[in-house]
């Protein structure tokens, strides 16, 4: 494993973390169509007259669906989450081990973690590079 295989390594998280927030926009979104299509129903005897009960029951579903499969992303998610840490923790410097949460855990710029750490961004730069370093040699103990 070279650097830029690390770093798409500790990327995962991030990645996974994008993907769940589009599923709860898009479980968002069929919310808001089925609340528009139930509107147009008015009093509900429109539903039981014309059949639109299997509509409204399909947004409905599409809902739960939705919302299973954010639950199985974010139990994945907080699995990967502490695989990565518990890998993290493995390395001996703490400043090291610091700018990786930063980073990849926390999803920080690196302007923000020289501010937070208190180092200018080029030698943040330096650190991830040993830090991703150390990373590549931990992957064997977790």
């Amino acid at each position: 494993m070279n650097r830029e295989e690390a770093k798409e390594y500790l990327k995962q998280i991030r990645k996974l973390d994008k993907e769940i927030d589009c599923l709860i926009l898009e479980k968002e979104s069929y919310r808001i169509l089925a609340e528009k299509k139930t509107a147009s129903f008015g009093d509900g005897s429109a539903v039981q007259q014309n059949g639109n009960e299997s509509k409204v029951e399909k947004w409905a579903t599409m809902i739960v669906d939705a919302e299973k499969e954010i639950d199985e992303k974010i139990e994945e998610l907080v699995e990967l989450k502490d695989k990565i840490r518990r890998q993290i923790a493995l390395i001996t410097d703490p400043m090291l081990e610091k700018i990786l949460i930063l980073r990849y855990i926390h999803f920080f710029k690196y302007q923000e973690i020289a501010d937070i750490v208190g180092i200018d961004i080029s030698t943040v730069f330096k650190y991830e590079k040993k830090a991703l370093d150390a990373v590549i040699d931990t992957i064997k103990y977790v």
